[in-house]
């Protein structure tokens, strides 16, 4: 039926979207697919299946979510997508090994499906499981080839694992950075500030096509990439006015409260990169509590992070660590390699309990 498919791609379209106007009319259209579906073939496993795609990508409740998705298993055991579904709303919901499982019968449903094995090699990503990561990896090149993603995420599990950023360094600098994609160009900035090339982050920043740049830790703006860099680069003079223009961008957004956490996050460092202390830390917890881990334990984490940094730029270095220790021994928190690397955790660094933490 036609109205599967569409309640499925309005929902996703509706979590993907950056346009609040366009995501709350995709989620109307979502509703209005759904409901017609629920009143002609209530019992379809196929209306189940969309009613757990509008229920996780259009409202993030992975409770209901997972009872559609399971009612709908239970008719369909070997739909791959099914299988995909439910193994990412227990990857949201901290359920690994059953999500591993979940995501691993999607891939050997559907071995051809290069898809799924990205999300499988994301989730062992985020538990730190990266000889896993790569065996998938692998599985994905002989399916694809060289593609730039595939060959990107290798060199990233080679730097987690190794704390080198040549393999990373070599393979950016075979893609022509009006190429990017929003993935494509954040990681060229971060391999830039880890190797502390803080000019060349904030020329590849500003020359991007993309006016933001979408990480799970927070919607960057590329005017704060660039405050950032010249922050760690020790020019707090040069990244005041990047940090003020990212600000004037941000704030209409949350005001409005049409944004997620990850621009609340993202808000609240531009804020501290001017000093503006309480309203850094009010945004920063505020991103946090909208996303805790018991809610998203795949998003929470990194905002936490993010929320980390915030505390350090600000001089709060105890309360940084007391997150930081918090989310280093959970799923999806930051690897050894990027704490020693990452330049924003320079102010700590030679804190007994931050290098703990890199041990």
């Amino acid at each position: 039926m036609a109205e599967i498919r569409l309640a499925y791609l309005y929902a996703r379209l509706h979590w993907q979207e950056d346009d609040w106007n366009l995501r709350a009319t995709y989620l109307t259209k979502a509703k209005s697919a759904v409901q017609h579906l629920v009143k002609l073939q209530p019992q379809l496993p196929e209306t189940h299946a969309a009613l757990g795609y509008y229920y996780y990508y259009g409202h993030r409740d992975y409770d209901h979510a997972l009872q559609e998705f399971r009612i709908a298993q239970r008719r369909l055991p070997n739909d791959s997508e099914i299988a995909e579904a439910i193994g990412l709303v227990e990857r949201r919901k901290g359920i690994w090994e059953d999500s591993i499982a979940n995501l691993n019968r999607a891939t050997q449903l559907d071995p051809l499906n290069a898809r799924f094995l990205g999300i499988l090699s994301d989730t062992y990503d985020g538990l730190r499981r990266y000889a896993d990561e790569k065996r998938v990896i692998a599985r994905e090149r002989a399916l694809v080839g060289e593609a730039t993603d595939v060959r990107l995420d290798a060199a990233i599990v080679t730097m987690k694992e190794t704390g080198s950023t040549a393999e990373l360094r070599q393979v950016l600098n075979g893609i022509d950075p009006k190429d990017d994609s929003d993935s494509t160009g954040y990681t060229r900035w971060i391999v830039n500030m880890m190797e502390r090339k803080f000019d060349q982050a904030v020329t590849d920043a500003q020359r991007a096509q993309l006016p933001k740049f979408e990480a799970a830790s927070a919607i960057y703006p590329r005017e704060l990439l660039c405050g950032l860099a010249y922050w760690s680069k020790g020019d707090r003079a040069a990244a005041l006015p990047f940090f003020e223009k990212a600000r004037v961008a941000m704030e209409p957004a949350v005001a409005k409260g049409t944004e997620g956490p990850r621009l609340r996050i993202a808000l609240a460092i531009a804020y501290a990169g001017l000093g503006q202390k309480d309203d850094a830390i009010h945004q920063g917890t505020l991103a946090v509590d909208e996303r805790p881990i018991r809610v998203d334990a795949v998003a929470a984490p990194l905002i936490i992070g993010s929320l980390a940094r915030v505390y350090t730029m600000l001089g709060e270095k105890e309360k940084a660590l007391d997150l930081l220790e918090k989310i280093t021994v959970v799923p999806f928190g930051p690897s050894r390699s990027y704490l020693k690397l990452d330049p924003c955790w320079d102010e700590l660094r030679n804190d007994p309990r931050f290098q703990q933490l890199t041990q």
